[in-house]
């Protein structure tokens, strides 16, 4: 029997806990104050303004977030904003947390709110 010696070991050997940790720091990063378990939609503009300050982090860890979520490309983007977020996370939202996006459209089918919501995984 081996006794873990050290809570590093402890989180090497669980290897979706990275993943989480990744989607967790991206979706606070857009404005999403408590990742995954945000309550509620957020409007658009306050998405976008909170993408904008982030995006120069999101840049600089770009690499760190490829490999720990399996992308291939280590380019960094040249424009990172909401869409572009929204495309990125699309697949690990869906693999760790059976989520996806929850779209409110105004009248002129614009996006309006943006939210996650969690789908039955059947």
């Amino acid at each position: 029997m081996r006794v873990k010696s050290s809570l590093r070991e402890a989180h090497n050997t669980d290897t979706a806990l990275p993943k989480h940790a990744a989607v967790r720091h991206i979706l606070e990063g857009m404005g999403f104050a408590e990742g995954i378990h945000t309550a509620g939609q957020r409007a658009k503009a306050d998405l976008e303004a909170a993408v904008e300050a982030y995006a120069p982090e999101f840049r600089k860890r770009h690499r760190r977030y490829n490999a720990v979520l399996g992308k291939k490309t280590y380019r960094p983007p040249s424009q990172v904003d909401l869409k572009f977020l929204m495309q990125y996370l699309e697949k690990p939202l869906a693999d760790l947390y059976a989520a996806g996006w929850a779209r409110q459209y105004d009248r002129k089918m614009a996006i309006a709110y943006l939210g996650i919501q969690l789908r039955d995984p059947g």
